[in-house]
């Protein structure tokens, strides 16, 4: 049995370099927001967070091989070596969750050079079932040629790993090669497996602060939302307009990132986004996504990996909807289309009176 998250014990040694290596859709946004948010009171408590802005971005793009916009090194990962070493005696924080997606040799390279016997790896692991909705709607925000979800989900739940969709899941979802990956990297000992607490939302900010030491409430996360998530008349909404611009054979630039952001959030933020339907679990995957978590248990069961949290809770059966409350929507409310619209004419340099 684990400590409780706010038992003296659950405190890493002071000087330590916390490396939270996600993975994706298990709270890092919010928590990395409340980093950056609170650089200055953490910093008078002797904690650093490194990197520019919520996340260390193109430093650890570099270090794992997935920067998009250039083929040579940048040296941001220098970069962000030379500021966590210059913190000197501090206690350090990087957080970063395309982490998840170092292969061995990175992320040993990554607790090699930031912290060395002083680095601890801290990962989270959330039940499959929460864990699909939400990456299926972050790659369909991302990716222009997403199936829809049923499809996409018996991709990741197949034993097919020739699959694009089952192969992009695991690799980072794949809690056994993650606690090898980064015991080797580190050392078991100084490999946190954080199990959150679906129920408390205030249980992941709560939890990283007793890993610093830091006074409760200072990571809590505001009211306003941070990272916005599509339901599921939404992101069909979004893979709709994708695949309208490719039948059109439009170019790509035609829906630039910035552009596919503002109407992503013109829809997940819209008032009648709360009449949309959720994304939700069909009954035919409940039992193969049951054990696939009851093997993640047993992950953590039989590792050597400190686990704060309650790895029984990977155990409960994942609630399921109706074959109608998980097939895709054919209508959606028609404010969410609006959103859409308003959003793309808002970035359109004409809706202002340019020529």
């Amino acid at each position: 049995m684990s400590p409780p998250v706010d038992a003296p014990e659950a405190m890493l040694p002071a000087g330590s370099l916390l490396l939270h290596v996600g993975p994706p859709k298990t709270g890092s946004t919010t928590l990395q927001a409340a980093f950056d948010r609170n650089r200055q009171a953490l910093a008078e408590r002797g904690v650093v967070y490194a990197g520019e802005g919520e996340r260390p971005r193109m430093a650890v793009r570099e270090l794992v091989g997935r920067d998009r916009h250039t083929r040579i090194a940048t040296g941001a990962w220098d970069g962000l070596v030379a500021e966590v070493r210059a913190a000197g005696e501090a206690t350090v924080v990087v957080s970063n969750e395309t982490l998840a997606f170092a292969k061995r040799p990175a992320a040993e390279r990554a607790v090699r050079e930031l912290g060395g016997e002083r680095a601890h790896v801290v990962m989270v692991v959330r039940p499959i079932a929460r864990l699909l909705p939400s990456q299926w709607q972050q790659r369909v925000r991302n990716q222009p040629t997403m199936p829809p979800y049923e499809e996409w989900l018996r991709a990741v739940l197949s034993d097919d790993p020739e699959d694009r969709h089952h192969r992009h899941f695991w690799r980072v979802h794949d809690l056994g090669r993650q606690v090898r990956r980064w015991s080797r990297a580190a050392a078991p000992d100084r490999v946190v497996a954080v199990v959150s607490d679906e129920g408390d939302r205030a249980f992941l900010p709560r939890t990283f602060e007793a890993l610093l030491g830091l006074p409760s409430g200072l990571l809590a996360a505001p009211k306003a939302v941070h990272n916005v998530s599509l339901r599921h008349g939404g992101a069909e909404l979004v893979r709709a307009l994708y695949h309208s611009v490719r039948e059109r054979g439009w170019d790509e630039g035609m829906l630039p990132d910035e552009l596919k952001e503002r109407i992503v959030r013109g829809i997940a933020t819209s008032p009648a986004g709360a009449r949309d339907v959720p994304i939700r679990l069909p009954a035919w995957a409940a039992d193969r996504v049951a054990e696939l978590d009851a093997q993640r248990a047993e992950v953590l069961a039989s590792s050597d990996v400190r686990v704060i949290g309650d790895p029984g809770s990977l155990r409960d059966r994942p609630e399921h909807g109706s074959a109608e409350e998980a097939a895709a929507p054919t209508t959606v409310p028609i404010e969410l289309a609006v959103e859409a619209l308003a959003a793309a004419i808002a970035r359109d340099p004409r809706a202002d009176g340019s020529p």
